[in-house]
């Protein structure tokens, strides 16, 4: 992170870049909260309770999302293809293998 942004490193910029069949899902700014927190790790009751939404707003917004991200050709029916679209569209950082 750079003065409190988040950065993405050059290797992925180089690769969204040269594939002309990716397309960012243009997510708003509350789907991109939910997003971040959900493919952290925290489950809807818990995702709900830190953006003091109820559990409802939670699902209908991964709702919207995955129907964002089918849209652009990018489905993500799953917690892990999410994870994988929030990383390509730079809202969670790359996780670093362990050593």
């Amino acid at each position: 992170m750079a003065e409190g942004q988040q950065v993405i490193s050059q290797e992925i910029l180089a690769a969204i870049e040269g594939d002309s069949e990716y397309v960012a899902a243009a997510l708003g700014a509350r789907e991109r909260e939910v997003l971040s927190l959900y493919a952290a790790g925290l489950e809807i009751p818990e995702v709900a309770r830190t953006l003091y939404i109820t559990e409802n707003s939670v699902k209908e917004y991964l709702k919207r999302i995955r129907a964002k991200y089918t849209h652009v050709a990018r489905p993500a029916t799953s917690k892990l293809e999410l994870f994988r679209r929030a990383i390509e569209d730079g809202i969670v950082p790359p996780v670093e293998p362990l050593r």
